[in-house]
């Protein structure tokens, strides 16, 4: 009585382990299908003395959101707008945003604009 006991736990335990398993993999094989369905370009960079402006164009099959900036490898810590603001197919969002670097006329910075799930599209843009 006592085997069978616990060879019935033991079979509802790894019942729910495979299950919770197979829940991570479905979300994770849901994310990874979402983000090879993204795809955006940062289009359009200007900025001037207080602060930059970059234009990213959506033209993947699934909606995204800016998460952060980089400039010169430097995480970008004050947006003014666009931060977050869900991008649709075909949409722009102009992100803005205070640079975390200081820089001088004729630099060649290195933009790197990141999406909430992890895609990436870096830009040069020269001062």
């Amino acid at each position: 009585m006592i085997v069978t006991i616990a060879g019935v736990a033991v079979y509802a335990y790894s019942l729910n382990a495979i299950s919770v398993s197979s829940s991570e993999l479905n979300q994770q094989t849901q994310v990874y299908s979402e983000l090879a369905q993204e795809r955006f370009e940062v289009i359009r960079v200007w900025n001037n003395d207080l602060h930059f402006n970059v234009t990213v164009l959506n033209f993947g099959k699934t909606d995204f959101a800016v998460d952060a900036v980089y400039v010169n490898s430097v995480l970008v810590q004050q947006y003014i707008s666009g931060r977050g603001k869900t991008v649709g197919v075909g949409e722009l969002v102009t992100v803005e945003f205070n640079s975390p670097i200081t820089f001088s006329s004729g630099d060649v910075l290195r933009i790197l604009v990141v999406s909430e799930r992890g895609g990436r599209n870096t830009v040069l843009f020269q001062v």
